[in-house]
């Protein structure tokens, strides 16, 4: 008896163990019907070119369930849409600064997870409020220099297959490099018109990665993505972008571009804040590893 139960907890220490090692990154819903529809579109012959979103698809329920949305809310209740974020533990989220560097005070922002519309709606919706917004003391807005910024919230997340968290890998020469494509998540504008608004339902598209165009600003904090197919728009600041590795999402960048006071140049190729180039303000600030 006494062996059977050295045995089984050893097993127990082993599963345990291989769980805490796991990267997070993996969805209930696998976006194969959007690349599906995306070859559709296509094959159409359909204009791809700039303007966000026009190249991507509706989101489906629970297929990239890190992605968060981060509004305001004013004195009388409502919430204004900023941009987007992505969970990468049970209270923290990665965004860019110039997605969150807005002057108002930190327990006015509201996020939302487990939900296609950024308003909060749905059955699997978990709304929560901010407690602190960490941002790289010599980050620059000008230059995109360190744009990125941690959010912590005031409670924890509840994690299911409508909200779970992604990691970032420490070593992501091989994901971020041109020629591959990754996903892309926001809810920004489907237009570059002065008159376009926030879509109320999450945007994915598949997006060329390393791109040139973005040499003003480019270091190895940085990469460039998107132009000439699917690319970002205003409102997109710090929309998360994923790629797959042995059957698992990681989290490569985060929309740095398209501020939403520059109601042009949706056609362009966006600059992406490389969150890797971050793991050691993740560890300091969050306590969050890359893996």
């Amino acid at each position: 008896f006494a062996a059977r139960m050295q045995s089984l907890a050893a097993v127990l220490v082993t599963l345990v163990t291989a769980a805490a090692a796991a990267p997070f990154g993996d969805a209930a819903l696998n976006p194969a019907e959007a690349a599906a529809a995306t070859a559709a579109l296509a094959a159409l012959s359909t204009n791809q070119t700039g303007h966000a979103m026009i190249g991507g698809q509706t989101a489906s329920a629970g297929a990239w369930p890190w992605t968060v949305s981060l509004c305001i809310q004013n004195w009388f209740g409502g919430c204004g849409y900023y941009a987007a974020g992505a969970i990468i533990s049970s209270k923290w989220i990665v965004t860019t600064y110039s997605g969150v560097y807005d002057p108002v005070m930190e327990t006015s922002w509201r996020v939302c997870a487990g939900s296609l519309d950024w308003s909060c709606k749905g059955n699997h919706a978990q709304k929560h409020t901010v407690y602190k917004i960490w941002h790289k003391t010599d980050a620059n807005l000008d230059t995109h220099y360190h744009d990125i910024s941690l959010i912590q919230i005031s409670d924890s997340f509840t994690f299911n297959d409508y909200v779970k968290p992604i990691s970032v890998l420490t070593n992501d020469d091989d994901m971020v490099k041109p020629g591959n494509y990754a996903w892309f998540t926001s809810w920004g504008h489907i237009s570059n018109s002065a008159t376009a608004s926030v879509t109320d339902n999450l945007h994915q598209a598949n997006m060329l990665v390393g791109v040139s165009g973005c040499s003003t600003f480019s270091d190895h904090s940085t990469f460039c993505g998107g132009g000439s197919g699917p690319t970002t728009c205003n409102y997109d600041m710090g929309g998360p972008m994923m790629r797959q590795k042995n059957g698992v999402y990681y989290l490569i960048g985060l929309s740095a571009t398209k501020d939403y006071t520059v109601f042009n140049s949706c056609s362009s190729p966006t600059i992406f804040t490389r969150v890797s180039a971050f793991c050691d303000f993740m560890i300091g600030t969050a306590g969050v590893h890359c893996v």
